[in-house]
């Protein structure tokens, strides 16, 4: 996976992944999700928001990417188009033109291929290429505006998965969920139920919810100077 604090990425936000069906929280010792609908689905609202914007974070090109594959492919039709001038002997003696179409005659005699045809085709080759070139060279200004302009976007998971943290948080507090932010609290154990983290070995589950809590914490009230 593509992750790291600081990937300069040239468009920000996700794509919405499809929401599941018939997804339920179920329940937590003594409460039923079943029972808190519009808090179940703010929490899956907020889940789904998570889990589109690290699959985008994951997929979306870094600006190298872009600049790299707009200059190979403009160098390519660049290259192109210097060599169809060459085929057609553009700039040289009659003659010497005459004599090559002659020579591509007698080849291509016994193909049912047409030499005037193969010109159309050619000419009408070098106009579409010219349009894919003009739109290689706005999009590469762009990118290069974007850059001296320091407007790409800044995106890490780690901030991603904060900012995740918070909005559970706030989804808690709005619908009186909050029991606080402890490795035994509610917010702690759906966290695990959503990430799939679940364990049914009393150890492993321990140390997962500490995990999350010291998260949650961190996220809450990150600490000064951090």
């Amino acid at each position: 996976m593509k992750t790291g604090p600081n990937r300069l990425i040239v468009e920000p936000g996700g794509f919405l992944l499809k929401e599941g069906e018939n997804r339920s929280l179920r329940k937590f010792r003594q409460l039923d999700f079943a029972k808190h609908k519009e808090a179940e689905d703010d929490i899956f609202r907020v889940h789904d928001w998570y889990q589109s914007l690290l699959a985008s974070e994951q997929w979306a090109p870094d600006y190298r990417t872009v600049e790299k594959r707009t200059k190979n492919l403009l160098a390519a039709i660049e290259v192109f188009q210097k060599e169809a001038v060459k085929f057609n002997f553009a700039g040289q003696p009659s003659a010497a033109r005459l004599e090559f179409n002659e020579a591509l005659r007698e080849l291509t005699r016994d193909s049912g291929l047409n030499l005037t045809d193969a010109r159309e085709l050619l000419d009408d080759a070098r106009a579409s290429l010219d349009r894919v070139a003009t739109f290689l060279r706005i999009a590469s200004s762009e990118l290069s505006s974007q850059i001296t302009a320091d407007d790409l976007h800044r995106v890490s998971s780690k901030e991603i998965r904060k900012q995740y943290l918070l909005r559970l948080v706030d989804v808690f507090r709005r619908h009186r969920l909050d029991d606080g932010l402890g490795r035994n609290s509610l917010i702690v154990q759906v966290i695990l139920r959503l990430d799939d983290r679940e364990s049914s070995d009393a150890e492993v589950d321990e140390v997962r919810r500490k995990e999350v809590a010291e998260e949650l914490s961190k996220a809450v009230k990150p600490p000064k100077g951090g």
